[in-house]
Parts: structure tokens; C-alpha cells; sequence
């Protein structure tokens, strides 16, 4: 599993017990995270979410986690194997890990150094590998350049990677991949720190452009508010939900293992349970529509609802909706 996480003094897996569970690991969120990702492609931008001016800190990383690092059968950085650890990344270079089926590449972004030099290395921690992406590590010190409002806030920190994921039949070893990933172009690029004003937008701009394939995100770093997102399809809305029991339609129309859902207006999903004896169509939209529910030899229809559901069940039909 790949998972990643901000991370603030270097903190890492701390113990806790809870009432449903005795012991469990839990690994800290200390970042606010925006991303676009399509088809095997992602770009990942944090910022951090507790780095106030006065609290004193000694790191602040953005960390991307393959866990289990037995499984992990090969580390690359660019066309150089990684024997052994801790490695350092210098910058522009690719990073390749293999593990099992699959490589991922990630390209971090431009980060902004806090102090202390912002490193980019590849570690072990607590059993998984992990690539620690640095704002500050040093000495205790408190941020003055984060206070908000404040006369000397310049915006959050940058903080980010481009990551891409291949077949490891696709390429003999991981330094091909990696040459692969860096043919591209990245674009990644922001206003130089300037004082904020109230108002006023400082926006980060990054994307990366391959085989006629595109992905881009763009988030104001004085708000650190979402600005925009895309492919090369043009702008990105919000995502629907597909998967192979349930898929969501901002339309009035929706598909899945041989049923279908009709309203006059959307957004609405629909969810066929495995075996084809129970299907759940809903409506979560504002105001009223008209239903229209078709399961293998058998309709539903209800002339007018608010948001709610509509449950055929071997024949049973429940509505739990506005009327």
C-alpha cells in the first residue's frame, strides 16, 4: 500500500488504545491536501495545517509511505539503483519504486525551504520506505513568516509530487521508467513570496504533460484554496463515483448490472448488489423529480421525490425519501 501524509516533528507510528481495540498504529495528519489524478497520474500539493507562528517545531515533511518494505523489490533514483538507506534525492530526479506487479514513479515538486535546507531523502521507518520531502528540519524554532494575519505572511509553503504508476512488464527496469517519467514536461511555478494583502491571490500552477496526456492543478498558497483542476480534456468538475457495484450520474441517468435509473434531474446514483435480487437507486439533489427504476423484469416508478432512496428487493420495493 502507498499512502502519504504531512507530517510535523518528525513524529511517526505512536501507540494508542482506544475502547473498540486494545493497541493500533496510527500515523499523524498534520496537512492540508489538494490533488488531481487521472488514469494512473496524480499530483499531490500539501500544506501544513498546524505550523502556527509561535508553537516551536522542529521538522515539517511531506512524506509519501510504501509500507511493508520487504515487498518492495527495487528503489531507483533516477538511473542509479539505491542499495541501501537512508539515500539522498538530489532535485529533478525520479524516483522509481517495484514492488510486486506494479512501479510508481514520483517527481517531487519544488519545495520551499524553511531552514535547515528542505532535504529529499529515502528512508526506513518502523518497517515501510518512505520519501521524506522537507520544509524545515533543524533546531526548534517558531515561524513568524507563518502568522495570519501578520505583516510578513508570504503564503503557505510549497509542498508537492507528481506521481505515475506502470505495469512492470512495461519497462525491464525501473531507471527506464524513470527515464520515461522525466521526458516530460513539468511545469511548476509560483509568484516570488510577496507580503499579503487582503485580497490579493498568490497562485500555484503545476502540471505535467506526456503522450499527448496533460494533468494540472492550480491552488492560491495565501488562501490555500482550490482554484482549478484538469486534463487534457479541459477543466475537471467534481468526480462521480464509479465502481463495479455503484455509479453516480450529475445527470438524470445511470447504468449498472442490468438496471437502470431515470429521474428528470440529478445528481443521483444507483447501486446494484451482487447476485441481481436487490438495487438501490437515490436522489440527492434539491427540489423534486420524477423516478424511473428498471430491474430485470420488473419497473419501479415514482411520479415525484425529494432526496431519499428507492429499494428494490426481490420484488419488495421501499422508499425512504421525501414526498
Amino acid at each position: 500500500m502507498l499512502f502519504s501524509r504531512y507530517i510535523l516533528d518528525d513524529q511517526w507510528l505512536s501507540f494508542q488504545t482506544t475502547p473498540s481495540r486494545e493497541s493500533g498504529q496510527v500515523v499523524p495528519e498534520e496537512g492540508h491536501f489538494y490533488g488531481v489524478h487521472e488514469r494512473g497520474r496524480a499530483i499531490g500539493l500539501y500544506a501544513p495545517r498546524n505550523l502556527d507562528a509561535w508553537t516551536p517545531r522542529t521538522s515539517a515533511k511531506a512524506v509519501l509511505v510504501w509500507t511493508e518494505i520487504e515487498q518492495v523489490d527495487e528503489i531507483w533514483i533516477g538511473q542509479h539503483r539505491v542499495d541501501s538507506l537512508p539515500a539522498a534525492v538530489p532535485p529533478d530526479e525520479v524516483i522509481v519504486v517495484g514492488s510486486g506487479g506494479l512501479w510508481t514513479a514520483v517527481l517531487p515538486l519544488e519545495l520551499t525551504d524553511l531552514g535547515g535546507g528542505a532535504p529529499i531523502r529515502l528512508v526506513e521507518l518502523a518497517g515501510h520506505l518512505a520519501l521524506e520531502m522537507y520544509n524545515y528540519t533543524g533546531p526548534a524554532k517558531t515561524f513568524w513568516e507563518m502568522a495570519r494575519p501578520g505583516s510578513f505572511y508570504q503564503g503557505q509553503p510549497r509542498c508537492g509530487f507528481y506521481a505515475e504508476l506502470a505495469e512492470r512488464a512495461d519497462y525491464a527496469r525501473g531507471s527506464d521508467f524513470s527515464a520515461q517519467v522525466a521526458t516530460g514536461t513539468l511545469v511548476d511555478e509560483a509568484p516570488p513570496p510577496g507580503t499579503y494583502a487582503a485580497g490579493g491571490e498568490r497562485a500555484l500552477l503545476v502540471e505535467y504533460a506526456r503522450d499527448g496526456r496533460a494533468l494540472g492543478i492550480e491552488v492560491d498558497l495565501y488562501e490555500w484554496s482550490l482554484k482549478r483542476r484538469w486534463t487534457q480534456d479541459g477543466p475537471l468538475g467534481w468526480p462521480m463515483h464509479e465502481s463495479p457495484y455503484a455509479r453516480q450520474s450529475a445527470s438524470g441517468r445511470v447504468a449498472i448490472g442490468g438496471a437502470n435509473l431515470i429521474c428528470d434531474k440529478g445528481p443521483i446514483w444507483l447501486c446494484a448488489c451482487p447476485g441481481g435480487t436487490r438495487y438501490v437507486a437515490a436522489y440527492s439533489g434539491i427540489g423534486t423529480t420524477s423516478l424511473r427504476l428498471e430491474v430485470p423484469g420488473d419497473v419501479v416508478e415514482v411520479a415525484a421525490m425529494g432526496a431519499g432512496t428507492v429499494i428494490w428487493d426481490e420484488g419488495q420495493v421501499t422508499i425512504d425519501a421525501i414526498l
